[in-house]
């Protein structure tokens, strides 16, 4: 029979002290990082939600809390039991708070113009004779299922910040069997090679047929809509090139010159 060994005995100032054997209580516990997709995650659906409720930052805003959500599902994944961060708590959390987020924006949109509706009547349209022309050009995306035509390109009315506006028509058929996400294609207006920034209007100027966040509407199957989308030109003269793709660019992207006068 034997026994297990004497703790040994190490001399501290003149005295003896027993000290455990190396490893005699096993091997000490790893703590896991704190997982840094979770906590940006976090952070993206903290800002996006809080600024949710601003009409002007909609569409910046709806991206910002995508990517937050895509983020937040990463570091669920990421802090999973069997996995090499933790911080499961804070990844949830941010998942729930970015769809929330996404939840305010879609939830915003359709409120505001109502409520704008009912506050200030109709909009008023400027009688100023608008410059530039109507035009036939029309565009095929996704292999035909979707067809945009664009109807207009003319100088408008004012920004709410008294700068000069092009407004461009649209006319958008949905000529596939599923709705059609606003953000399958996208529309850029540039002068001298730099996109200009989207207009805001004021509640009682704006041009004829424009509707705030009209862009951001889902197009059901084999229906169609004019959309009016108002751009702040850099110079009043000078020409604007138009530019209609996929949000996947691809080499059959419409682009064209429009002059003003």
């Amino acid at each position: 029979m034997s026994f297990p060994p004497y703790p040994q005995e190490m001399p501290v100032e003149g005295v003896y002290s027993t000290v455990p054997p190396q490893g005699q209580f096993g091997v000490a516990t790893v703590v896991k990082p704190l997982s840094p997709l979770a906590i940006t995650a976090l952070v993206l659906g903290i800002i996006s939600l809080l600024l949710s409720w601003i009409p002007i930052l909609h569409n910046l805003i709806f991206i910002l809390a995508l990517i937050a959500t895509v983020v937040a599902i990463l570091a669920v994944v990421q802090t999973r039991p069997d996995m090499t961060h933790r911080g499961s708590g804070i990844a949830i959390t941010s998942l729930v708070i970015s769809i929330l987020a996404i939840v305010v924006v879609f939830g915003s949109q359709a409120m505001y113009p109502k409520a704008n509706g009912k506050a200030f009547g109709a909009p008023f349209v400027s009688s100023r004779a608008s410059k530039g022309a109507a035009t036939s050009d029309v565009v095929q995306l996704e292999n035909g299922k979707v067809t945009i035509e664009v109807k207009k390109v003319e100088e408008s009315v004012d920004d709410q910040e008294g700068e000069p506006t092009v407004a461009v028509t649209l006319k958008i058929t949905n000529n596939d069997t599923s709705s059609l996400n606003p953000f399958a294609y996208y529309v850029e207006v540039s002068q001298n090679k730099a996109a200009l920034d989207s207009a805001v209007y004021s509640d009682n100027l704006m041009p004829e047929g424009y509707e705030p966040f009209a862009d951001l509407e889902e197009l059901p199957a084999g229906k169609s809509m004019t959309l009016v989308k108002g751009y702040v030109l850099r110079d009043a003269a000078a020409p604007v090139t138009l530019m209609i793709d996929s949000t996947v660019p691809s080499t059959k992207a419409f682009k064209k010159e429009y002059s003003l006068q």
